[in-house]
C-alpha cells in the first residue's frame, strides 16, 4: 500500500542505541507504504543505510556531548548543560527547515526534544523518563523527571520502553503525559 506520505526521523548521534532501536520502525513504516526521510549525522547514517538501503537522508547535527569513565561524570555533564539548552533552540530551527523541505505527516524524534512541529504529528521516542543520579544528588531526581515531563509535553506522543522483565521490554504509547513517577 503506497500512501506517498513522508514520515520524518530524527534519531540523536549520541552512540549507535538511538539508530539501532529505530531500524525496525523504518522498516515496518515502509511496509505500511511511506516515505522515510532520516535526519541524522555519520555513523548512524551508514549504520541506517546498511540495514536499510535506498532511504532519503538529510543532515542533522547534534551537540558534541563528552563523556568520563572517572568519578566526575555527573559534573562534567552538568557543565555541558547550556550547551544542550543551545542544541535544544538549534534543533528546533533545522526541524523547521527539514518540515518545509520534506512536508512530512509525522515526526518521530528519537531522544531530540527539539525535533518536533506544531503543525506536524511530533512522536518522541525516548528510554529515559527518569534520570538516576548518585547518593549525593539524589535528591535532584524529582526535579529532573519533572523538567523531562517538561520537555516531553509539547509532543504529541510519547513512546518509552520499561523493562518488565529480565528479558522482556514493552512499549507503551502516551498521550505527552501522563508518564510513570518511575521507570526502571
Amino acid at each position: 500500500m503506497k500512501t506517498n506520505q513522508t514520515i520524518l526521523i530524527c534519531p540523536l548521534n549520541w552512540g549507535l542505541g538511538h539508530a539501532t532501536r529505530d531500524i525496525p520502525i523504518i522498516r515496518r513504516l515502509q511496509t505500511m507504504g511511506f516515505k522515510v526521510v532520516v535526519a541524522t549525522q555519520s555513523p548512524l547514517k551508514e549504520l541506517i543505510n546498511e540495514a536499510v538501503p535506498g532511504l532519503s537522508f538529510d543532515d542533522f547535527p547534534g551537540p558534541k556531548v563528552t563523556y568520563t569513565k572517572s568519578a566526575y561524570l555527573i559534573p562534567k555533564l552538568i557543565r555541558q548543560l547550556p550547551l544542550w539548552f543551545k542544541w535544544l533552540n538549534k534543533e528546533r530551527n533545522i526541524t523547521q527547515q527539514l518540515v518545509q523541505k520534506h512536508r512530512p505527516v509525522a515526526i518521530l524524534s528519537d531522544n531530540r526534544y527539539g525535533a518536533r512541529h506544531p503543525e506536524v504529528r511530533s512522536i518522541l521516542i525516548t528510554h529515559q523518563l527518569m534520570v538516576k543520579l548518585p547518593g549525593a544528588l539524589k535528591w535532584a531526581e524529582g526535579l529532573g523527571h519533572r523538567f523531562i515531563l517538561r520537555l516531553i509535553k509539547p509532543f504529541d506522543e510519547c513512546c518509552y520502553r520499561i523493562l518488565t522483565g529480565p528479558t522482556r521490554w514493552q512499549v507503551i504509547w502516551s498521550i505527552a503525559t501522563p508518564c510513570p513517577p518511575t521507570v526502571g
